[in-house]
């Protein structure tokens, strides 16, 4: 009989102690959610790049609305969530996405990450968000629209979605270099000085974004898809370069229904280069006048809404 009391007993206190909640963080299916909130006491940190240091793979980091200034945030571990949230945690009276003031730009340089739900701004000079070498990363619902060399820059990082962002006053809105299989949709990207989107490697998706007043909408190279996007308002609407089929007809872009700033019956030219001879250790290239076709164009603008 004393054996089953203890029993008993031993058992209702680990039930009672699993039940104690942290002051702060919560644990979800062995996933930590840690708060950021710039008023103290309010989170678990003030700092998200303190959060950061203390995460570890898999952790959720909510950071509350507020204003934040940080030194160079740089994800570097795995299946790392970081997301803002328009709200309070505590007794202050912000509202909407946090502010986040970076002293250079936002680095991911590890897989498996989301970003999401913040407005950013970084010196006019660096990237506002960079993705390094990474697989499978989203970039969700931020405003980048103070002005950057480049608002979104993909760099060998591939299975990336970038969704839902607003790019304003930069030199280019979303650039990927050297990247594969990722997909650009539901963007609002206006006023760029050089190129809204510019994509320079193959298989990549650019779906239902609204890209205006740029000074090129966007510039592709070989084997990516351009598909129901709103062209409004930019000086050259669209440009692509086309390497010598090497298999034909794949070794070309895709432009399907897009709308381009008016009503046609007629199919719509892109004008761009083919590029019949390229060595580049020789320096040597001909490129020569080429066209690309949109064959059924929208008749009116796509409404693209929120992905929220």
């Amino acid at each position: 009989m004393k054996r089953k009391c203890l029993a008993v007993g031993i058992i209702l206190l680990f039930v009672g102690t699993c039940a104690i909640p942290s002051a702060t963080s919560e644990q979800t299916c062995g996933k930590n959610i840690i708060t950021v909130d710039n008023e103290p006491g309010d989170a678990d940190y003030t700092s998200i790049i303190d959060a950061l240091h203390n995460a570890s793979a898999g952790d959720t980091i909510e950071v509350y609305s507020g204003t934040y200034h940080e030194n160079y945030i740089r994800i570097n571990k795995s299946n790392i969530t970081l997301c803002g949230i328009s709200h309070e945690l505590g007794n202050g009276n912000d509202t909407g996405k946090p502010r986040v003031y970076s002293s250079a730009e936002i680095c991911i340089d590890q897989d498996n990450i989301v970003l999401s739900g913040f407005n950013i701004t970084t010196p006019s000079y660096y990237y506002g968000i960079w993705l390094y070498r990474t697989v499978n990363v989203q970039v969700l619902n931020n405003n980048l629209t103070d002005g950057n060399d480049i608002g979104i820059f993909c760099d060998y990082s591939n299975y990336c979605n970038i969704s839902g962002n607003t790019i304003a006053n930069c030199a280019e809105g979303i650039d990927l270099g050297d990247t594969c299989y990722c997909y650009i949709t539901r963007n609002t990207i206006s006023k760029c000085y050089d190129i809204g989107i510019v994509v320079s490697f193959y298989y990549n998706y650019i779906i239902k974004n609204t890209i205006s007043d740029c000074s090129t909408g966007v510039w592709v190279v070989n084997t990516n898809t351009v598909q129901q996007n709103n062209f409004l308002n930019n000086t050259k609407q669209a440009y692509f370069t086309d390497f010598f089929p090497i298999e034909p007809p794949r070794w070309h872009s895709h432009w399907v229904g897009n709308y381009w700033g008016h009503q046609t019956n007629l199919p719509h030219i892109i004008v761009g280069v083919k590029i019949l001879i390229a060595i580049p250790l020789m320096g040597l290239a001909l490129p020569i006048p080429w066209i690309n076709i949109d064959w059924h164009p929208a008749q009116e603008p796509y409404n693209i809404p929120d992905i929220n």
